[in-house]
Order: structure tokens, then C-alpha cells, then sequence
């Protein structure tokens, strides 16, 4: 009887934290108002700051060729 009652209450606390988390986090972690945001943005649009160039995707390099190219780092282990 004792290990169907802690069942039954792992079950409940489970389900609890599962479904009670969303309502906790959104009390102590509120998101920010959707308007502070858009009015950030809009500010940022018109300030003077260069655009960065988005970086092209790295090249394909073979294996063996990569491992050859830098100096590797060896870990001494326990026999």
C-alpha cells in the first residue's frame, strides 16, 4: 500500500511541476511588453551604426587535411 501511495504522489508532483511551470516562470520571468520592443527597434533603424557583412559559409576541408593542418593536443589518461 505505502508504494502505490508514493507512486500515485510522484504522479501528482510530476504532473504539478510539468503543468504548473509555464504559470511560475511566467510570474517570476515576465517577457517584456511587445511595445518597448518595437519602439527599440524602430530607434535602432534610424541610428548611424554600419550594417555587418554576413559571413560566407566555411569551406568543405577533408578530413585527414584538417587533422594535418593543426598542431593537436595530447591528454595524458591512466593506463
Amino acid at each position: 500500500m505505502e508504494d502505490k501511495r508514493n507512486i500515485i504522489m510522484a504522479i501528482l508532483l510530476t504532473g504539478l511541476i510539468l503543468f504548473g511551470w509555464p504559470y511560475v516562470a511566467g510570474y517570476f520571468f515576465p517577457t517584456p511588453p511587445a511595445q518597448k520592443t518595437a519602439e527599440k527597434s524602430a530607434s535602432t533603424d534610424k541610428s548611424d551604426v554600419p550594417a555587418v557583412a554576413v559571413d560566407t559559409p566555411a569551406k568543405a576541408v577533408a578530413l585527414g587535411s584538417a587533422l594535418t593542418a593543426n598542431p593537436r593536443v595530447l591528454v595524458k589518461r591512466p593506463n
